[in-house]
């Protein structure tokens, strides 16, 4: 018997669902003891094509498997939208603060934590950031020492 034929005698299910061998034999043979189980996928495609742009758009690709997982419950939780902004913000984090790649969470950790829900840090200054500041706090204390001793210089002029 053909794969086409058995999908015949069983009526209106998908063409893509899966039956197992006894489900099919149990059929076929009208035994008396029917073990059936048809798995009848939900739309793969939707949520795989979803799950995959959420794992592409993190910016660290480890534990792939672990991650779809993932992803997969965290997409049971929440929209793709709420979960996609939450990633593009983490990324600005990361990208703002300077994180170095190994300090990035491992994907399956981040959407199982539903960090997408996290609140945005404030953003950490650059080490130029942090150097300007520091010159111009450095600027400020040199001219306002200049500007005292320039003035007790001037009253010691004016007693002579």
């Amino acid at each position: 018997m053909t794969c086409d034929q058995l999908k015949q005698m069983l009526g209106d299910i998908p063409g893509d669902a899966l039956v197992t061998v006894e489900a099919a034999v149990a059929l076929v043979f009208r035994t008396e003891t029917l073990n059936v189980r048809i798995d009848v996928p939900y739309p793969q495609r939707e949520v795989g094509e979803s799950v995959e742009a959420l794992y592409q758009a993190y910016p660290r690709h480890v534990g792939r498997g672990q991650a779809m997982r993932a992803i997969r419950g965290a997409l049971k939780k929440a929209s793709f939208a709420d979960i996609m902004a939450g990633v593009e913000r983490y990324k600005l984090e990361l990208e703002q603060n300077g994180t170095a790649p190994e300090f990035v969470a491992h994907p399956a950790t981040w959407f199982n934590g539903e960090r997408w829900m996290d609140e945005a840090l404030p953003a950490a200054k650059s080490l130029a950031q942090l150097r300007a500041e520091a010159d111009e706090a450095n600027r400020k204390r040199r001219e306002a020492r200049a500007a005292k001793y320039s003035n007790d210089w001037m009253e010691s002029v004016k007693d002579v």
